[in-house]
């Protein structure tokens, strides 16, 4: 089947352990306030890829990406084009590849149902704790993403949590407390809090620039101080690691 790509990234180190072929996925359900890759968002945008030119793509560096490393799917929103993925990464598995999904959550369906039988890693970015502010951000229900990741744990499938931090917004220790405490599980490897930044503001459609958080750009103190408690929290348990995250363009 054919896939709708917004962009590639040969040798990524940001969206999943090791050196990694990314590739991220137009079309996203979303419209997150302070959505860094705004110009994503739509299905009809993005380049049509078929499931074997994207393969051959992939195999030229898999000698790279099979050392500690593998294929991470973004977007944009990947699990939009679950059944599109189901074949391709069928073949990825057969070669050895580590396959991550990078996912804000959908509603579940049999389609990913079934590409979630070939996952090795999922990466969920839960956008807040407090379900009133997670509506607000993203135009979506809590519940949606708090109900996916029990269908990971029940299927005891690793993940990482990710949470972009915006001053004013989810800046807050109490809440990062919330956070650990509501994702924790025995397959949880990592807890990743990223700075929110203002160099993806150009990407953003004209019709919805309304809708945009102009928030300030976090800070490295707010940073390093919710990094402190976070991994103070994190020590009540020895299945949690927390890293700190750069700016991304």
């Amino acid at each position: 089947m054919d896939l709708k790509i917004h962009k590639l990234e040969s040798f990524g180190t940001l969206d999943g352990p090791g050196l990694r072929g990314v590739i991220f996925l137009s079309g996203c359900h979303k419209s997150c306030r302070y959505c860094h890759n705004a110009d994503s968002w739509s299905l009809s945008g993005g380049e049509v890829w078929s499931e074997d030119a994207l393969y051959d793509w992939i195999m030229r560096n898999k000698s790279y990406y099979l050392i500690n490393g593998g294929i991470t799917f973004s977007g944009g929103e990947p699990l939009l084009q679950a059944k599109a993925l189901i074949g391709l990464c069928h073949r990825l598995k057969k070669e050895g590849f580590h396959i991550a999904i990078d996912t804000a959550s959908v509603t579940m369906n049999q389609d990913v149902e079934d590409l979630l039988k070939i996952i090795d890693l999922i990466i969920l970015d839960i956008k807040h704790v407090n379900p009133v502010t997670f509506l607000w951000l993203t135009g979506e229900m809590m519940e949606i993403t708090i109900n996916f990741l029990e269908i990971l744990i029940n299927r005891k499938l690793d993940y990482w949590i990710r949470q972009v931090i915006v001053e004013g917004v989810n800046d807050t220790i109490e809440e990062l407390k919330i956070l650990e405490k509501k994702t924790y599980s025995r397959y949880r490897r990592r807890i990743e809090l990223i700075p929110h930044h203002n160099m993806g503001r150009h990407k953003w459609p004209i019709d919805s620039i309304e809708t945009r958080l102009d928030a300030d750009e976090t800070s490295e103190q707010t940073m390093d101080r919710l990094n402190q408690a976070l991994l103070f929290f994190s020590k009540k348990d020895n299945t949690n690691e927390t890293i700190k995250r750069p700016m991304e363009i």
